[in-house]
C-alpha cells in the first residue's frame, strides 16, 4: 500500500479478526504497528529476545513461521471470541507503551542524546 493508502489500510484492518505480517525477520514494520495500535492480533515472525532488549517487554504478537503454525494461530483466534476484549486492551496498551509516536520521539531523542 502507498503511504496515502495507510488510512484505508487501517480501516480494513479494524474491522479483522487478525492480521498476518511477514514471516522472514523477526522485527516489526508499519503493519504490525498499525495492527496493535487498533488492538487486532497480529500473526508474524518473533523474537521475545529482541522486544526485550528493545522495549523491556516483550510484543503481544503471535509467533509463526510456517504455514501449519500460522493455521494454528488463527484457529486459536477464531475458535475463542470471548478473547476479543482482552486481545484489543493488551495489544493497544502495549503499543501505546512502546510503539506511539510520543515513546518513540522520547527513545529517538535520548539516542541523539548520547552522541
Amino acid at each position: 500500500f502507498p503511504s496515502h493508502d495507510r488510512p484505508l489500510l487501517r480501516k480494513s484492518m479494524a474491522t479483522s479478526s487478525v492480521v498476518i505480517d511477514q514471516m522472514k525477520i523477526q522485527a516489526y514494520g508499519a503493519l504490525t504497528a498499525d495492527a496493535l495500535g487498533l488492538g487486532i492480533p497480529v500473526i508474524t515472525a518473533h523474537s521475545c529476545t529482541n522486544d526485550i532488549n528493545f522495549f523491556g517487554t516483550c510484543a503481544p504478537v503471535l509467533p509463526a513461521s510456517s504455514h501449519s503454525e500460522i493455521v494454528k494461530q488463527v484457529s486459536s483466534i477464531l475458535n475463542t471470541p470471548e478473547q476479543f476484549e482482552s486481545n484489543l486492551v493488551t495489544n493497544s496498551t502495549w503499543y501505546d507503551e512502546n510503539l506511539s509516536s510520543e515513546v518513540l520521539l522520547t527513545k529517538t531523542l535520548r539516542i541523539l542524546q548520547r552522541k
